[in-house]
């Protein structure tokens, strides 16, 4: 006979095991024996416990009765009427003790649900209802799903998970309005009475009950670029450093300014001065891929070409943790053959003060600030000092203007996208 009992426990506990149940594990079959012969349980006409069928309301309500201390008879006047309850039903006594207690309530006003399953998050109300005086109400768990959870029952889930009474699937969730079986029902009863015995029950009132966390883990984020749809947005961008002391300078000035820009980095720069493009990083600016040798592409094959890429985001994530997502070819240079082997969109420029040339910083920032329009891409260069010197000015006059400063990433999510091997000179 233990040899059989032990059998039927190992298949439930592989079948409980695959599908998934509310408690950790089916601890053993014998506990349903010891619930039934406390007088928890029913057999079948076969003298079976069927520990994988669901649970009814009214066999939940049989198991917890034989625990609540309730002296008041049936006919005190104050027993509820439920139109499903015959006095001749083998549950009646049973249910007029966990309905007059308060531990279960009926599905309606008049009827008490006869006949009707138990879901997961019921038994959890029912079980913190009786045994809320030995839980520790400050030790809380979570599912992934258990904002769906009703609102009168999520905060007895969260407390009978903290304490280890119940817990979810292999997949993070609970599923509150599943049903659950008889074995499950009585090992959490288990668990909360080891030795079966009556005991007096104050249930709390609904507004006692803990709140529980209702967000929704899987739900769409809040669109990050929201605030700057309708805006007027312009993106400055900066080409060959970083320089070893110019850039720093220039970090400062955006810094004092408020916005963040896009570098568009070579990889030879930033072996030289890796401290400085991650500081570029940590402070909220864009890292991009300006090649390596700060070579023309087209003078590469299109394995050189890819080469050459390809090690520049490798220096540039190496040095700052940021891998780039959009290149500039130097010069602008570019062919079919460069467009097809980059694997990213190639970000040119509608504004370009061609500060190399010796420019001077106020003729830098008159170019800018007099062609300026909404979705433009300015290109500067952080290796040339009068830039540097012009760029607190123009950051002045363009927010003035009602600019708003943007990277290229934002730019392109705001403005409808970018597609690798494709030329995009502003997003208007």
């Amino acid at each position: 006979m233990k040899r059989g009992r032990g059998i039927l426990a190992l298949a439930l506990l592989v079948f409980l095991c695959l599908n998934g149940v509310v408690v950790a594990e089916a601890e053993n079959v014998d506990v349903m024996e010891k619930w039934a012969n406390y007088g928890a349980l029913r057999r079948d006409e076969n003298s079976y416990l069927r520990p994988d069928d669901f649970i009814l309301r009214e066999e939940a309500a049989k198991a917890l009765s034989t625990i609540i201390l309730y002296e008041a008879g049936p006919n005190d006047g104050g027993v509820p009427a439920f139109t499903d309850v015959d006095v001749s039903s083998p549950y009646y006594e049973s249910i007029i003790t966990v309905a007059s207690t308060g531990v279960m309530n009926g599905i309606s006003a008049d009827t008490f649900g006869i006949g009707e399953l138990l879901t997961r998050e019921q038994t959890a109300v029912i079980m913190y209802r009786v045994f809320v005086s030995q839980l520790n109400i400050d030790l809380r768990s979570s599912f992934s799903d258990l904002w769906q959870a009703s609102s009168w029952a999520g905060g007895a889930i969260s407390v009978l998970a903290g304490n280890r009474i119940i817990n979810g699937y292999s997949d993070g969730s609970f599923k509150p309005h599943n049903t659950i079986k008889r074995i499950e029902f009585i090992t959490i009863l288990d668990r909360l009475m080891p030795e079966p015995h009556k005991i007096v029950v104050n249930v709390p009132s609904p507004a006692d009950f803990p709140d529980f966390d209702r967000t929704d883990p899987n739900q769409a984020p809040a669109d990050p670029y929201a605030h700057l749809v309708g805006k007027k947005l312009i993106a400055l961008t900066f080409d060959d450093g970083p320089h070893g002391t110019l850039t720093p300078r220039l970090l400062d000035a955006l810094d004092a300014g408020g916005i963040k820009v896009t570098f568009f980095l070579t990889g030879a720069n930033v072996a030289a001065y890796p401290s400085i493009a991650k500081r570029a990083a940590d402070e909220g600016h864009q890292l991009a891929n300006h090649s390596y040798s700060h070579k023309s592409l087209t003078s590469f094959t299109n394995e050189g070409i890819q080469n050459d890429i390809n090690y520049a985001s490798y220096i540039i994530e190496n040095a700052t943790g940021v891998r780039p997502t959009v290149l500039r070819p130097p010069f602008g240079s570019n062919n079919a053959r460069v467009r097809s082997a980059v694997g990213m969109p190639l970000i040119m420029w509608s504004i370009d003060p061609q500060d190399w040339s010796g420019k001077s910083s106020d003729t830098i920032y008159s170019h800018i600030t007099s062609r300026a329009r909404d979705g433009d891409i300015i290109l500067m260069h952080d290796i040339v000092q009068a830039s540097i010197i012009a760029v607190p000015r123009i950051i002045e006059k363009l927010k003035q203007d009602g600019f708003v400063f943007v990277t290229i990433d934002e730019l392109i999510a705001v403005r409808g996208g970018a597609q690798a091997g494709e030329l995009y000179y502003s997003f208007r």
